[in-house]
């Protein structure tokens, strides 16, 4: 049985008509005709296209000495219609997003601010200028606190019931209409200078979160600068995350990429390997500059150390923190376009292999950490413990280097196995 033929059957089979096929496809019932009369040949990524259309492989359409092929399981077993997408429907689902994405990250920075007032107003109350008891601080601490929170989480009600409609689009496959994905990736593009702007300003912000803690700590004062020290971090790291939630929010329709095997229309792999080589330079060169600074940033505690001035120390880790976010800088702004061309790629640390380990991991490391959490706190505030965090300190040390150790372990043996 030649294409031609193979065609026409399956598109029968689907009960589809030439211009059903067409409108899938995005090209002319004329050309369907065509092919389905031995009259042209289609393109390769059309015969991949149609492979996934009717549940077939591309060697059944092309070699004309396979008759017969079972259908894939998805296409033998759910005899249920797909959802599908509108053009109309896909804008809506986008702008919606766009417009919730800023006020899901407000919310997400109101609940990591909402103890600020509760602990400037503690520190306030320890200094007797101020005449504010610890009684008065605590309750009106409190109630912003709770106020804060309240309005975070009418934002989240609100914006999951607008999104309610849309569910689907996580829950259930669905196909999209002729121009839909097109669409899409162009909008993606448009996005992806914004996005990687967004994402390394978030990790600088992070790292440098600390740096007002540490500078408190140069100068003899009281609590209450700690106090502000503390606050202020707090304020930096709201920041940063509305800027990761921001930008994650545009980008979460993508995600099937990292956790799911994919195929690529033909020539789509030889582009992104291109674009990749041409690459290779600039990423490599960024970093090694972001491995120098971050090996540099020791330099100068050492340097402090060997002086013994508590304030150069305590500049010297500032310092430190900042040739540290310079070098993450570098690794997080190559770091994001190599990993976009290697999961097109399925490449690095994305292979199919990968893709099953991490959908294990990502459990596992929810478990893992709030085990982390309950140890810390039972070290902490349990019948034995001190009370001090500070103190306590080590053992996000320890669990951080275990869990990196895993990673670790969990990828080289996805490396062997593949």
């Amino acid at each position: 049985m030649i294409l031609a033929d193979k065609i026409v059957s399956l598109r029968k089979k689907a009960g589809w008509s030439q211009e059903d096929l067409a409108e899938k496809l995005g090209v002319t019932r004329q050309s369907v005709s065509k092919w389905e009369g031995a009259q042209s040949v289609p393109d390769m990524d059309k015969v991949v296209m149609m492979s996934r259309l009717f549940g077939v492989s591309t060697d059944f359409l092309l070699k004309d000495e396979l008759e017969e092929e079972t259908p894939c399981a998805a296409a033998q077993d759910d005899d249920t219609p797909l959802r599908r997408v509108t053009m109309k429907q896909a804008s809506a689902y986008l702008a919606l997003r766009k417009a919730a994405a800023p006020k899901i990250a407000i919310a997400t920075a109101l609940c990591i601010i909402s103890p600020v007032t509760l602990i400037l107003l503690a520190g306030m109350s320890e200094v007797q200028r101020f005449h504010i008891t610890e009684n008065a601080a605590s309750g009106i601490g409190l109630c912003v606190l709770l106020g804060l929170v309240a309005l975070a989480v009418s934002i989240f009600l609100r914006t999951g019931a607008e999104a309610k409609e849309y569910r689907f689009l996580e829950e259930e496959p669905f196909e999209t209409e002729y121009g839909v994905e097109g669409m899409v990736r162009q909008r993606q593009r448009e996005y992806k200078d914004t996005h990687t702007r967004l994402v390394t300003v978030g990790v600088v912000l992070c790292v440098l979160a600390a740096v007002p803690l540490f500078a408190a700590m140069c100068i003899n004062g009281s609590d209450l600068l700690y106090i502000a020290a503390v606050c202020a971090l707090l304020v930096l790291v709201a920041v940063a995350v509305v800027l990761f939630m921001q930008c994650g929010a545009a980008v979460r329709e993508y995600e099937f990429l990292e956790k799911e095997p994919i195929e690529t229309e033909h020539g789509v792999t030889a582009l992104v390997r291109e674009r990749r080589a041409a690459f290779a330079p600039e990423y490599d060169r960024a970093n090694r500059i972001g491995a120098a600074l971050c090996i540099l940033a020791a330099v100068p505690l050492f340097a402090a150390v060997m002086v013994g001035v508590s304030f150069l120390m305590s500049m010297s880790i500032c310092l430190l923190l900042v040739l540290v976010a310079c070098g993450v800088y570098a690794f997080v702004r190559v770091g994001t376009v190599q990993d976009a061309m290697d999961r097109l790629l399925e490449d690095g640390d994305f292979t199919r292999g990968h893709k099953a380990v991490k959908r294990r991991l990502t459990a596992l490391a929810a478990a893992y950490w709030l085990v982390v959490v309950a140890i810390f706190l039972w070290h902490t505030f349990g019948p034995n413990g001190n009370g001090q965090p500070q103190y306590s300190w080590f053992i996000w040390a320890i669990a951080g280097v275990v869990y990196a150790a895993c990673v670790v372990a969990a990828k080289a043996f996805v490396r062997k196995k593949v």
